[in-house]
């Protein structure tokens, strides 16, 4: 467990928060590939590709799938408001 280092010797270590989100990140294409989302997209070398962590592997999707992914990943982040109790 990874705990957060404190400035102030009497405060309490805490452990660092999960993470909501996968390991993402923008890379340009090294080589032609298919996007994982759509097979009919074609990824060629020099594009944008979005890739996301699945499991032990990391998966490539075209620009177009990406943006699309993370504008609804967005929103569903902007649409969690805590509950209020009465």
């Amino acid at each position: 467990m990874l705990l957060l280092p404190s400035s102030d010797p009497s405060e309490v270590e805490m452990p660092a928060h999960k993470s909501l989100l996968i390991n993402t990140q923008w890379v340009i294409a090294g080589r032609v590939r298919k996007c994982y989302h759509d097979k009919k997209h074609e990824i060629v070398k020099g594009d944008n590709v979005l890739e996301a962590a699945d499991g032990m592997g990391m998966n490539g999707y075209c620009e177009m799938c990406g943006q699309k992914m993370i504008a609804q990943a967005k929103e569903k982040l902007d649409s969690l408001i805590p509950l209020k109790t009465s």
